[in-house]
């Protein structure tokens, strides 16, 4: 079976308030109360969770359960599966009929050690709506504790699981309780979080990167549509933890998924509604928008001063520029971290999930473009792939002639390009896309750097004041790279020509 579910974050102090709202909207339902006490176990070597497994055995008052769950899918982050058998007694056994053949191909039972614990109060409210929809709200308040040693983490979580009905009813209880209190979507679940605590002393916080989507060349364009927004979504979340801990990739990342998901709205602009599409590129704009100054200044201080720095060790002028850029660096990781954590960037994300989940696309007439979604993306990907690579030409042409501007629209086409190349990748042979994407990569790369040192005349006149010496620094700096960028520019001239001279593969 499987298991449809919705998961807020929320502060402590915030339960009791999100906990009454909910309790109004069950209309008098009966709300329960419970304690629960629940083991993960896993082999010293982990082998479950890199199986895509967690083995819990639950204590719920004279009761035990065992539960074996698998991890999310990219495809649809909101479901997992879940196998589940009463025990006798704590002790996994991997005989049980339902959860126990999930795994036992997998481990020894023998093998197997309690990991970490969770504790949790749970209360739980049974909220419907119209038409059979049955949603089971539950708040939990507790923690999560290693096994061994003391490392120990708060958990403070809204859970909304569909049992019965419309999935829209998740979103539909979810979405006014960001009025109340802040909230954030939380993809982790509790073993993952688990398994982060007792891993935490050797793994740094986990960075997610884009993950290949596996399309089938059956599956309706809108179905392919739905997966690749799923799945950026996802990375975009899962990197929030990693940028909240100060891990300045987990910054990158998000912005990247968010760069990913504007190609994804651009690539499938015709068969949208207008103002849908308005509305959800708008959402990613503004997030990307206050994510790239952090990604400018990191850029500076960390690949462009450091070069020179390199170039030129004891220059105490531009170490100085370094520090100032620093600075600059981390007060834009600080506003970062702050969009992160507003309530708008919560409502955003909630509401492109559920456009998403809940495909909203559907509410426009049907056209010929619009009708295009119900087609298979095997037939679909092809006019999308060629429009894409159309255009990348197009803004090449006369390369040697074309202003920074124009090179920068070069660039974010052949970003566009690359994405969508990503995006359909698995309907094609990988063989051929890596040929096509040695010919599309190393130009984009090259017209990046190009476009960086661009932007950092106007950085460093904003730091000009920051003390004397900077300006000299600043000049140094600008000047090495455009020599750089002078010596190479026959090398970015032989990427243009062998772009045009690529083979489409679709």
């Amino acid at each position: 079976m499987s298991e449809l579910e919705l998961k807020l974050g929320a502060a402590p102090e915030d339960l009791p308030r999100l906990e009454a709202a909910i309790v109004a909207a069950a209309g008098g339902r009966d709300v329960s109360k419970t304690s629960l006490v629940s083991t993960y176990y896993d082999t010293p070597d982990l082998a479950l969770k890199r199986s895509g497994l967690t083995l819990r055995v639950r204590r719920q008052g004279n009761r035990f359960l065992q539960t074996v769950k698998s991890t999310r899918t990219n495809d649809d982050p909101l479901k997992r599966g879940e196998w589940e058998d009463e025990l006798p007694s704590d002790q996994p056994d991997l005989a049980a009929p339902a959860s126990g053949g999930k795994i036992r191909a997998t481990i020894d039972e023998g093998a197997l050690r309690p990991q970490f614990t969770t504790r949790v109060d749970r209360t739980a409210i049974e909220l419907t709506r119209a038409g059979g929809t049955r949603v089971e709200a539950a708040i939990d308040r507790g923690e999560i504790r290693a096994a061994e040693g003391t490392a120990s983490e708060p958990l403070s979580e809204v859970e909304f699981e569909l049992k019965e009905g419309d999935p829209a009813a998740l979103y539909a209880f979810a979405m006014p309780l960001l009025d109340i209190a802040p909230l954030r979507m939380e993809p982790r679940s509790k073993s993952e979080r688990g398994y982060r605590l007792i891993e935490r002393p050797r793994v740094e916080l986990p960075v997610h990167h884009a993950e290949d989507i596996d399309l089938k060349r059956e599956m309706t364009a809108e179905e392919a549509f739905r997966r690749i927004g799923n799945a950026h979504l996802l990375m975009l979340s899962r990197n929030e933890a990693a940028a909240l801990g100060g891990e300045t990739e987990g910054v990158h990342q998000m912005r990247v998924a968010a760069r990913r998901l504007r190609s994804l709205l651009s690539a499938f602009r015709p068969m949208l509604p207008d103002d849908q599409h308005r509305w959800a590129n708008d959402e990613l704009k503004w997030l990307a928008g206050e994510l790239g100054p952090f990604r400018t200044w990191d850029v500076m201080e960390g690949s462009l001063i450091s070069a020179v720095r390199r170039a030129l060790p004891g220059d105490r002028s531009i170490e100085a520029l370094r520090r100032a850029a620093g600075r600059q660096r981390d007060q834009a990781h600080l506003q970062a971290q702050a969009m992160i954590r507003s309530t708008r960037y919560a409502k955003s994300l909630l509401a492109l999930a559920r456009w998403f989940e809940l495909r909203g696309w559907r509410e426009q007439p049907v056209t010929k473009q619009s009708a295009k979604l119900m087609a298979p993306v095997a037939d679909i990907a092809p006019a999308l792939l060629s429009g894409l690579h159309k255009k990348a030409l197009k803004r090449s042409r006369h390369f040697s002639r074309l202003s920074p501007e124009k090179r920068h629209e070069l660039r974010i086409a052949l970003k566009k390009l690359r994405y969508g190349t990503e995006f359909f990748g698995s309907l094609y042979d990988g063989d051929d896309i890596g040929r096509y994407l040695k010919r599309v990569k190393p130009l984009q790369e090259k017209l990046g750097v190009a476009n960086d040192v661009a932007t950092l005349d106007g950085l460093l006149v904003s730091l000009a004041k920051s003390g004397a010496g900077i300006e000299r620094a600043g000049g140094l700096v600008l000047g090495w790279h455009l020599s750089r960028l002078a010596d190479q520019s026959k090398e970015t001239r032989e990427e243009v020509r062998r772009f045009r001279d690529a083979r489409p593969f679709w």
